[in-house]
């Protein structure tokens, strides 16, 4: 399926960005291209080192990719790579693999993304649940219309009402303010998992 061009409308959808797979996410990935253009270039440069870093904006998060001076920060995972990545940007982009361009001489990321969205029509609220995690731990965050939800919240006031947000590791459940008819619903749904996969894998954010 064209993600670009469809959505599968049913009630119950799987996403996937690439493909889909039962393992557990694996730490940010390097083509060998990508390994090799690197080594090469810090080979004779000792004091430099490869550095991501995600951008985040108010309604999607970007990544970049470059060179930098040595910041001495520890990653979580080993790497085939000297890398300088933040703690909690490691956590987000696990299982997204980094790949090299040589005609384009610029890095690519490829994401590996898979969400699951549920509509609860007697307590009217979806159930997201992505193999992604937003927060270093499984505090339970709650987030309400009075209150305000925070700048990176990525379903957009304009797709519908939400009333209260609660993210556990890696389930979102949006409650909704307003009850909505079988027909809207299901388009409601494919807008906030396109809005949600925008946030967590589209470096820059998906046209079309």
């Amino acid at each position: 399926m064209n993600f670009k061009n469809s959505l599968s409308m049913s009630i119950q959808n799987i996403f996937c960005i690439l493909k889909s797979r039962s393992k557990p996410t694996y730490p940010l990935r390097f083509s060998e291209g990508a390994v090799t253009t690197i080594q090469t270039h810090l080979v004779k440069r000792p004091e430099t080192v490869f550095q991501v870093k995600l951008e985040r904006e108010k309604e999607h998060t970007r990544v970049q990719v470059g060179y930098d001076r040595k910041k001495g920060i520890k990653t979580i995972h080993s790497y085939p790579i000297e890398l300088d990545i933040a703690k909690e940007d490691e956590i987000c982009l696990e299982g997204s693999m980094i790949d090299w361009d040589s005609e384009k001489h610029e890095f690519k990321i490829y994401p590996d993304v898979n969400l699951e969205i549920e509509y609860n029509v007697i307590l009217n609220y979806f159930e997201i649940r992505i193999d992604r995690d937003v927060f270093e731990n499984d505090k339970v965050r709650v987030y309400t219309k009075t209150t305000g939800f925070p700048s990176w919240f990525p379903v957009r006031e304009n797709i519908l009402e939400i009333n209260k947000v609660t993210i556990k590791g890696r389930i979102w459940k949006l409650n909704l303010t307003n009850r909505y008819q079988s027909e809207e619903i299901l388009k409601i749904e494919s807008s906030i998992a396109d809005e949600v996969l925008d946030y967590f894998s589209d470096f820059p954010r998906r046209q079309g």
